[in-house]
């Protein structure tokens, strides 16, 4: 689990080096980000993709197995 924690880590910090999506500056100049500014296919699609594989499948797997934890203990009586 954590040489895959690892990897998809380096996945996705890489796309903006090999051209999909950007970085740029903060306003401030102290450190780099996603350039959120931009508006062309390429960079919505990095952003799409960035949301769904980093917010919303981890949201959806963690939200349903604290549903599931809370069935568990729901059934046993055990609040």
């Amino acid at each position: 689990m954590m040489v895959f924690a690892w990897l998809f880590a380096a996945f996705w910090a890489t796309m903006p080096l090999l051209g999909w999506g950007e970085y740029d500056y903060e306003p401030l100049r102290t450190c780099c980000t996603l350039d959120y500014s931009k508006g062309d296919r390429n960079y919505i699609t990095f952003l799409f993709a960035l949301s769904i594989f980093n917010f919303m499948i981890p949201g959806f797997i963690m939200t349903t197995a604290y549903q599931s934890i809370h069935q568990k203990f729901k059934k046993s009586g055990h609040y």
